[in-house]
């Protein structure tokens, strides 16, 4: 499988969910608007998983009648509720996931000893702390000889949005769901909307296929590209 080149439908060949494990952190109403903190689990192996951040909200008592919708801001910024509450306004419940993780690495032993609401951003195991954004940056645009599209940032990211939508798929009120994905997110966005069976999806500024040159996004044209460039431009 090293240096294979995966296309967007072998990339996800075979894949399934492991785990429909969560935990809620915290609830707390403000302003007539109930947010949920909790975490979605996505086992890696069997010592390590990722424990998912992820956020509800939702007119205080219920849910809306109006589909959810999951919203992938941009990869390097943290959930906002401010965000969240203006979309709660205009009738919908909502969900967001903290893509950007933290800059420390945390394990199981060490999570415990602190207060969850402390540590409110997605936690990567070691086998793949790259995922989080700082981390994520110089490997970001280009996939090395020895491995495949499943070890970018940006599948990671994508099987962690499946994850959250597995468990939102369990949530009873939640019938109808959709999906907005903001800026350098959209490339997320167009996997899960590929994959996760959506009701809807929404891309906002980003196009979801964007041609890496040195580590920067362009749209410039050109007709040869390197090993890396291909294995990053066929599976992400």
């Amino acid at each position: 499988m090293a240096g294979k080149i995966l296309t967007p439908v072998t990339l996800w060949e075979n894949f399934r969910i492991l785990s429909t494990d969560f935990k809620v952190l915290n609830t707390v109403t403000k302003n007539g608007v109930t947010f949920v903190d909790l975490y979605v689990y996505r086992p890696i192996s069997r010592t390590e998983k990722v424990a998912i951040y992820t956020k509800l909200a939702y007119n205080t008592p219920s849910f809306s009648d109006k589909p959810t919708i999951f919203l992938l801001q941009d990869i390097c910024q943290k959930i906002n509720d401010d965000d969240l509450s203006f979309i709660v306004s205009r009738g919908y419940s909502v969900v967001a996931m903290d893509i950007a993780g933290g800059d420390e690495l945390l394990d199981d032993n060490a999570l415990g000893e602190r207060n969850p609401v402390d540590v409110l951003y997605t936690i990567y195991p070691k086998s793949i702390f790259y995922a989080n954004y700082k981390n994520a940056i110089p490997v970001l645009l280009n996939i090395k000889e020895d491995k495949t599209a499943r070890d970018n940032p940006y599948y990671q990211w994508a099987v962690n949005a499946r994850y959250v939508i597995n468990y939102l798929r369990t949530v009873e009120k939640i019938t109808k769901l959709g999906v907005i994905a903001v800026k350098d997110a959209v490339t997320i966005g167009f996997h899960v909307a590929a994959t996760a069976k959506l009701d809807a999806f929404v891309s906002l500024y980003g196009c979801g296929w964007q041609l890496p040159i040195g580590f920067k996004f362009s749209t410039k044209v050109r007709t040869e590209y390197d090993g890396q460039e291909h294995r990053f431009l066929a599976g992400i």
